[in-house]
């Protein structure tokens, strides 16, 4: 009898562990829905969930800049920091992205103080200098303001020797 209850036992861990490890492995997705990929940003969210999110997202949007209208204000900011302007004009909240070339306006429609949650409900883009065509500008704007956000930045030594002297 004590056989028995400990093929038992021991039958009913290795099933319990087979379906841990099969409910780990397809992460629960049988019962749940996915929205089409691009359709309100399903597309961008769920590449961002597989690889890493801001990768995913910087990528994503430096090949094709109309997917910012897809994210919200917390994803945009993952990926390009805080914006250099903050504008509030109830119920619209701007926020303004620039580097030595061009300018980025994002729209929000939020009431709302805080933006993050609020979705992209417009963007422009513009260069700094007159004469460029759109065309350039909104091939290379958002390239570059990614590449300006996460350059490495080298810290110069006069930096440590001020900081140890005040």
């Amino acid at each position: 009898m004590r056989n028995k209850i400990l093929s038992l036992g021991i039958a009913c861990g290795v099933m319990l562990g087979a379906w841990v490890v099969y409910h780990v492995v397809n992460n629960g997705s049988e019962n749940q829905a996915f929205a089409a990929a691009g359709i309100n940003g399903a597309g961008v969210i769920d590449d961002a969930r597989k690889e890493d999110g801001r990768t995913a997202l910087r990528r994503s949007i430096a090949h094709n800049s109309d997917e910012i209208i897809n994210l919200t204000g917390q994803h945009l900011r993952s990926v390009l920091q805080e914006p250099g302007l903050v504008r509030r004009d109830s119920p619209i909240t701007i926020w303004q992205y620039r580097n030595s070339s061009c300018v980025l306006d994002v729209y929000f429609k939020t009431t709302k103080s805080d933006a993050s949650f609020a979705p992209v409900a417009h963007y422009e883009m513009r260069a700094r200098e007159t004469g460029a065509s759109n065309q350039d500008v909104s091939a290379t704007c958002l390239p570059s303001l990614l590449r300006d956000k996460h350059a490495f930045k080298m810290v110069g030594v006069n930096s440590f020797y001020k900081a140890l002297s005040e």
